[in-house]
C-alpha cells in the first residue's frame, strides 16, 4: 500500500491525565482501528491480518498520519482471483473506513439501530460490487459492528471527539454507536438464571466493574444487586479472603446462526442472599 493510501487522525487527550493512562488511551483508539480493519479484510479469509502503523507524527499535537499495512495474506491463493489483491483490498479499506466513520459522525444523524443496518449494507454492497468478490466472501456482521463500536467507546475516553480525515472528507467521531446483539437477527439470545454459591476471587469494592468469581471456572460477572451493594458500601458487612456469594446468577449466552458460533457469554450476579465464610476443614485424628 503506498503513501497516496494514508489517512489522518488527529485526538486531544487530557494533558493532566499521567502518561501511562494516555497511552493506554491511544492503543485502545489505534487497536479499535485495527480491528474494523480485521473485520472487513477477514470477509475473505481469516488468514487475513492488518496493522494501522503510523507514518507521521506532528509537532505540537497528536496528529498522526496511518496506513493501513496488511501483514499476512495468502496471496498465491487470491492472485486466481485478482493480479494484485493487496492494492484491491486496501483501496476497499480505506475506502470504507471514510463512509463507517461518517456514520459515527453526528453529521449521519443516524440513531443506534440505524447506525448497524446502514454499516451492515454498505460494507455488503462493496463487497459484492468488488473485483474480489469472485474469490467468495462472508461478513461477519457481528465483528463488525463490535469493531464500530469499539472505536466509538475508545473516541469518548479522549477529552474531544478524534477527528479523521481520509480522501479529501473530514468527520469527527461524536455520534455514539453501542453494539446491542439484539440488533441482529442472526445472533439467538438464551439465559437462565442459577442460584449457587460463587467464591469471591477479586470484587470491586469502589466503582462499578465487574466482579472476577470462581464456579468450577473463573468467570467475570457483573453485582445488579444494588441494595446489597449499598449496604456493602455502608460497611454493615464486610468481605473476607475465601468468602463466597450466596447469590442468584444469571446467564445470557448468545449465539451467532450465520457464523455457527458462541459469540459471547455474560454473567450477572442478580440477587445476593448472604455473604458465606469458606468451610472449615475437619482435621481427622491420626
Amino acid at each position: 500500500m503506498n503513501k497516496a493510501d494514508a489517512y489522518e487522525v488527529h485526538v486531544e487527550y487530557d494533558k493532566t491525565a499521567g502518561s501511562a493512562k494516555v497511552f493506554e488511551q491511544i492503543s485502545e483508539f489505534f487497536k479499535s482501528i485495527d480491528n474494523l480493519n480485521d473485520a472487513i479484510a477477514q470477509s475473505f479469509s481469516t488468514n487475513i491480518a492488518t496493522n494501522a502503523i503510523i507514518e507521521k507524527i506532528s509537532e505540537g499535537s497528536l496528529r498522526v498520519w496511518l496506513v493501513d499495512i496488511i501483514t499476512k495474506m495468502p496471496d498465491d491463493k487470491l492472485r486466481g482471483y485478482a493480479l494484485d489483491p493487496r492494492t484491491l483490498l486496501g483501496d476497499l479499506l480505506v475506502g470504507l473506513k471514510k463512509s463507517l466513520i461518517f456514520i459515527l459522525s453526528g453529521v449521519s444523524k443516524l440513531n443506534n439501530r440505524q447506525k448497524a443496518d446502514q454499516a451492515i449494507e454498505l460494507v455488503a454492497s462493496e463487497l459484492e460490487a468488488g473485483e474480489l468478490k469472485q474469490m467468495g466472501y462472508k461478513l461477519n456482521k457481528e465483528k463488525l459492528l463490535k469493531a464500530m463500536s469499539g472505536i466509538s467507546e475508545s473516541a469518548s475516553k479522549f477529552a474531544a471527539p478524534p477527528t479523521f480525515v481520509i480522501k479529501g472528507e473530514t468527520y469527527k467521531v461524536d455520534s455514539p454507536y453501542i453494539y446491542d446483539p439484539k440488533d441482529l437477527p442472526e445472533i439467538e439470545w438464551r439465559t437462565s438464571v442459577t442460584r449457587s454459591k460463587f467464591r469471591i476471587k477479586k470484587p470491586d469494592l469502589v466503582g462499578d466493574s465487574k466482579w472476577t468469581i470462581i464456579h468450577d471456572k473463573t468467570i467475570e460477572a457483573k453485582i445488579l444487586d444494588e441494595d446489597w451493594l449499598k449496604k456493602l458500601r455502608d460497611r454493615e458487612f464486610s468481605i473476607l479472603s475465601g468468602d463466597s456469594l450466596d447469590a442468584d446468577m444469571r446467564t445470557e449466552v448468545y449465539f451467532n446462526r450465520d457464523m455457527l458460533e458462541i459469540s459471547e457469554t455474560n454473567y450477572f450476579i442478580v440477587k445476593v442472599y448472604s455473604v458465606c465464610p469458606p468451610q472449615k476443614q475437619t482435621v481427622l485424628p491420626i
